[in-house]
């Protein structure tokens, strides 16, 4: 809860500057990646907590992976002609390991519908599936992975591209080359 806490008031108050602040460089913008990166792995681990525990909240892991990929995607689409290969990774894993995880949380209680209807009768389709723990951890896996592709693409495009900036900046460059960003406030 404490570190909840601190990487929380580090993000709200960056955002409150950034909010406010006349002229934004894309390097300045880099002091939230840490904030951004802890509240991930916070979030990544409570809500894997809650998905092997019954309740609501048990649902949230397989929406985040869905909404985060839709984001994602959105994001390279507002970049034609680049990135573009990663649209279909990004997609086909998140999707894949979202389903994959509703199935699995759905697949207890229609089994015990079933088995409810069905007192005496041998375990036949879906009442013999099961999900076991390592399936679900490599969907997960697999999904966050594929979140991370971006990130990785686009951090390592100054070395693949072979520049040498004075200022850390990564990613399709659609600003000037200093990477600045004007608002008109």
């Amino acid at each position: 809860m404490h570190s909840l806490i601190v990487w929380g008031m580090w993000l709200l108050t960056m955002a409150i500057f950034f909010s406010m602040a006349n002229f934004i460089h894309q390097y300045y913008l880099s002091t939230m990646a840490p904030a951004i990166c802890a509240l991930f792995g916070i979030g990544a681990v409570v809500m894997w907590r809650d998905y092997r525990q019954s309740g609501w909240r048990g649902w949230l892991l397989p929406v985040a992976i869905l909404l985060t990929a839709l984001e994602q995607i959105h994001i390279l689409l507002s970049n034609p002609g680049w990135g573009s290969w990663m649209l279909p990774i990004i997609a086909g894993v998140c999707t894949l390991a979202a389903v994959i995880l509703f199935i699995a949380r759905l697949l207890p209680y229609i089994q015990r519908r079933r088995l409810g209807k069905e007192e005496g009768k041998p375990p036949t389709g879906l009442s013999r599936v099961r999900f076991n723990g390592r399936i679900q951890i490599a969907c997960i896996s697999g999904g966050l992975i594929a979140l991370l592709l971006v990130s990785a693409v686009w951090s390592a495009t100054p070395v693949l591209a072979g520049t040498s900036l004075e200022l850390p900046v990564a990613g399709p460059n659609q600003r000037g080359n200093d990477g600045s960003i004007e608002t008109d406030l």
